[in-house]
């Protein structure tokens, strides 16, 4: 089996990444010329995909490079055994590759347009990003490293601005029961949940809180 194969049976095996991840790093591969260029770019696409199914959408070396360390693979390899009574297919096949996929990173650290047109620097405008970013030690796919800058250049300003101080817990208090409560837009005998109500209190302590969920 060969390395990149051996990778993507791992990855998906494992559930690391799944299989539209797969036709899109293989579509992606498509637009570099040079077969060796693409060759070594594969697994770095595969990796940053992991990463980002992870929630990293700018990653550095160690992250990207998590999913080949030998302690990570040994897991993965003795839960295959245990739930399928045979050896990983893939074990074989990963000598010596972290090393490999290693030294590409670290040329695409080094030089961002190694995979061009693929990958470059982040522009100076919002045009004609490349579909890999690298820089500062990390690469990212450039939707997700272009959301995440302008989140930082919006959020750091918030967060370093004056603002009226927090106030006072009796006051906090008396805000929340009259939302959640004397003034509820739910019906009769109806209530918030109470991590609801948990969640406002919060907010009502911070100056920066990211709530997700319904």
């Amino acid at each position: 089996m060969k390395k990149i194969d051996a990778l993507e049976n791992y990855l998906i095996a494992t559930r690391q990444i799944d299989a539209l991840a797969l036709r899109q790093a293989r579509l992606v591969c498509r637009v570099i010329v040079d077969e060796q260029l693409r060759t070594e770019a594969m697994p770095v696409l595969l990796l940053l995909l992991a990463a980002l199914r992870k929630g990293s959408p700018r990653a550095g070396r160690e992250t990207l490079l998590a999913p080949l360390s030998d302690e990570t693979v040994a897991s993965h390899a003795a839960s295959y055994r245990s739930v399928n009574n045979s050896p990983a297919p893939w074990t074989p096949a990963f000598g010596g590759f972290l090393a490999l996929v290693s030294s590409t990173v670290d040329k695409l650290l080094d030089d961002p347009g190694l995979f061009a047109p693929v990958s470059g620097i982040a522009p100076d405008s919002d045009q004609n990003w490349p579909i890999l970013v690298s820089g500062c030690g990390l690469i990212g796919f450039s939707r997700y490293w272009h959301a995440a800058v302008m989140l930082e250049e919006q959020l750091i300003p918030g967060l370093l601005r004056k603002t009226a101080a927090i106030p006072g817990t009796a006051i906090i208090r008396q805000a929340l029961a009259r939302v959640y409560t004397m003034q509820s837009i739910l019906g009769s005998g109806q209530r918030f949940h109470y991590r609801q109500v948990a969640a406002a209190a919060l907010a009502c302590h911070t100056r920066f809180l990211i709530l997700s969920g319904g």
